[in-house]
């Protein structure tokens, strides 16, 4: 999925001015159901999600380079929207 792409990753979190956390795991829409189960019924508590491995995305790109891109991608949004 989209998740494997690192470019993409990066990108979300450069214009995000955020981290991005994507577990390493392509089988999460399963387990997440089952995760989120557990929690609500006491099984366990929200320490099992520090068991997922993790790759992190630290934001890096130039803020005016960021502006730049994000103006353009709000220009292609709005173009779509507009038809």
């Amino acid at each position: 999925g989209p998740t494997r792409n690192r470019y993409l990753m990066q990108f979300q979190s450069d214009i995000a001015e955020a981290a991005v956390q994507v577990p390493d795991s392509e089988e999460l829409s399963g387990i997440g159901p089952a995760y989120a189960a557990g929690l609500a019924l006491g099984v366990w508590d929200e320490s099992i999600f520090d068991r997922l491995k993790r790759v992190k995305y630290e934001p890096r790109m130039d803020s005016a380079v960021r502006d730049r891109k994000y103006q353009g991608w709000k220009s292609a949004v709005g173009t779509i929207l507009t038809r």
